[in-house]
């Protein structure tokens, strides 16, 4: 029995731990103030002296998981009778899955020192009144609002917070501005508004943001941008983020707009990636003379054009992988002199050769990128030129395979150190030759690179690597006169292979979005045709039924007005019908399970009369009209 007892108190206290309801009641400890519960309805009197610790001021209040409380009638601004020291002067509010719906301007009155509003997690808030937080515009610098349900923005959603410094919206559903939004903000420095829907960004949209610095715009569907959207900002803008997802048939935009960061001299680092770029020029980048850090990756860039990327004389930074880039250009006549790290990684490059990090060729080390870093991992690469890493000025990392990965089957160290990756000169490290093992370049890398080195580099020609390649002379010798070397072009992608001019290649997303097009008037056509044969075939029904129903009328009205009876015979053309089967049972059926005898007339003969088909019929008794009328036949 004590057993029994103590099984039934284990399972009482395991359900009471898994149980979702949350006691209502607030604590405070040396840092914040913390209500929460499911039947917290008002905040009234829930900060009293005994939830307080003495020796404490508390400027942080956080009201959480709290779904009853859906409205606070005479705003926070009853805090000023708490007896808890500090929240008569609270600086940070913090308000989560509430169940508050109406959020108006009287709700946050009665805080005149708060500086830190998060409102995030709130089911229920889909949109901003005008002037919600003008009665916190003296003193509020930092908004967050994520994880909510807003679609748009008027206005003066967000009128007079002439102090707000940072504003974050990410992860709503907004996907219109009003013009002016923010021009009552014209302190704000940091705006997020990742994981949005955005579409179009008009010139006005960020009109009155003088002083932000960084603007994240990631996770949103872009296809269209003006020129001179930024242009509000374009002196003081250090960090601007975009991107999107390349799998998502809509959004994104085949080339940057020209003169989009006009004037942007500020800006240290630009992030557009999966946008579905497929073309640069040598316009794309003008203006961002201080760019260190761009990230392109996830594009369709297979081929660059020479002279892209002039404009960025400070770049250090720059990554390029998952584009799908058949090869590398001939960059040699640029300088990019602060250039430390480059991303070519999964993309369809083949072919190496000396031209191929020509980039990198002024490029030299620094206390802070004592080696340059070159990652070409994950590409169908079939042939490494002797020479092809004897471009680069100083040491290098470069990374054949990620952490974890097999050496790819190109990353050979036969005949070690009589090898093209052991020429990557001294101090140099290489990460994929060998699974978790770094391998170091030869010391003397740099005498082979040079013109003596040529007997060298014919060694090498003459090593099994290269014995066994399956490439003609003149495949090769045409791929290293081409500006673009590459190799094998059934070994790339469909999608390289479509932009090379190679029939049958298509890029999966480029397909997927033809085939859904064609699926989807497939499917139209289909419907059309089907709701056109369905009108069709009842209108035909129809016109076959008015025919059919006004021949029996007339066969009957000519019956009647002749007096005569209602024979078989008429009965077995209303059977042909087929609409009155039972009609005609029942009017055939006498009721005593006799035949009616016919109504004969003064002569003593049955009464007939000739329809207008000619045939002769008997008149339909009385019983027999009532049941005729009750059907519909008369």
């Amino acid at each position: 029995m004590r057993s029994c007892f103590l099984v039934f108190l284990f399972l009482s206290l395991l359900l009471s731990l898994l149980c979702h309801h949350v006691e209502a009641g607030c604590f405070c400890d040396h840092e914040a103030c913390t209500c929460s519960g499911d039947d917290i309805v008002d905040i009234t009197g829930l900060l009293s002296e005994s939830v307080c610790p003495s020796g404490y001021s508390y400027s942080r209040l956080v009201i959480t998981r709290v779904p009853n409380l859906v409205n606070i009638p005479d705003g926070f601004g009853i805090l000023q009778a708490s007896p808890c020291s500090g929240l008569q002067e609270l600086e940070v509010l913090e308000l989560h899955q509430t169940g508050i719906q109406n959020w108006s301007s009287t709700l946050f009155q009665g805080l005149p020192h708060l500086k830190t509003l998060d409102i995030s997690n709130n089911s229920f808030l889909t949109s901003y009144r005008d002037g919600v937080f003008e009665k916190l515009g003296g003193s509020l610098e930092e908004l967050i609002a994520m994880d909510n349900r807003v679609r748009s923005l008027t206005r003066r959603a967000f009128a007079g917070l002439r102090n707000l410094k940072r504003l974050i919206l990410s992860r709503n559903k907004i996907g219109y501005f009003e013009e002016g939004v923010f021009s009552s903000t014209g302190n704000l420095i940091e705006l997020s508004l990742d994981g949005n829907i955005l579409t179009d960004l008009e010139n006005g949209t960020f009109l009155g943001l003088n002083n932000l610095q960084s603007l994240d715009l990631r996770g949103n569907p872009l296809q269209l941008l003006y020129p001179g959207i930024f242009s509000s900002f374009a002196n003081t803008l250090t960090h601007l983020w975009m991107s999107h997802d390349d799998f998502v048939t809509f959004g994104g935009f085949d080339t940057i707009p020209t003169g989009l960061f006009t004037g942007m001299s500020s800006l240290v680092e630009l992030s557009m990636v999966e946008l579905k770029i497929t073309n640069l020029t040598t316009e794309s980048f003008k203006g961002l003379t201080n760019l260190r850090r761009l990230s392109l990756h996830g594009n369709r860039l297979t081929l660059l054009p020479k002279g892209c990327f002039t404009p960025l004389i400070n770049l250090e930074e720059l990554d390029l992988s998952a584009n799908g880039m058949v090869c590398i250009p001939d960059n040699s006549d640029e300088y990019y002199p602060k250039l430390r790290f480059l991303n070519l990684s999964l993309n369809g490059i083949t072919h190496l050769t000396k031209r191929s990090f020509s980039m990198l060729s002024s490029s030299k080390p620094t206390a802070k990128f004592p080696r340059l870093i070159v990652n070409i991992s994950s590409n169908p690469i079939r042939r490494i030129e002797p020479d092809a890493f004897c471009y680069f000025k100083g040491p290098l990392e470069l990374i054949l395979a990620g952490e974890h990965q097999e050496p790819p089957s190109w990353a050979s160290m036969a005949n070690w150190p009589d090898n093209p990756f052991a020429l990557v000169g001294n101090e140099s490290i290489i990460h994929g030759l060998k699974p978790s093992e770094v391998i170091g370049g030869r010391s003397d890398a740099a005498a082979f690179c040079g013109p003596e080195g040529s007997l060298f580099r014919d060694k090498i020609l003459a090593s099994d690597m290269y014995k066994n390649s399956k490439y003609t002379e003149k495949d090769i010798e045409n791929s290293l006169n081409s500006e673009c070397p590459w190799m094998v072009p059934d070994e790339l992608s469909p999608w390289q292979l479509a932009k090379l001019g190679v029939p049958g290649g298509k890029h999966g997303a480029i397909a997927l979005e033809e085939g859904s097009r064609i699926y989807l008037l497939i499917i139209v056509a289909v419907c059309i045709t089907f709701l056109l044969g369905a009108l069709t075939i009842i209108m035909c029904y129809r016109t076959w039924s008015r025919r059919a129903t006004q021949k029996v009328t007339m066969d009957v009205e000519a019956n009647i007005g002749n007096g005569n009876g209602v024979g078989s015979h008429n009965m077995e053309t209303l059977a042909t019908i087929g609409e009155v089967p039972e009609k005609t049972d029942l009017l055939e059926k006498p009721k005593n399970g006799k035949p009616h005898p016919p109504v004969e007339d003064k002569e003593g003969s049955p009464k007939e009369h000739i329809s207008r088909t000619g045939r002769r019929n008997s008149e339909p008794r009385g019983e027999e009209l009532e049941t005729m009328t009750a059907f519909g036949v008369i």
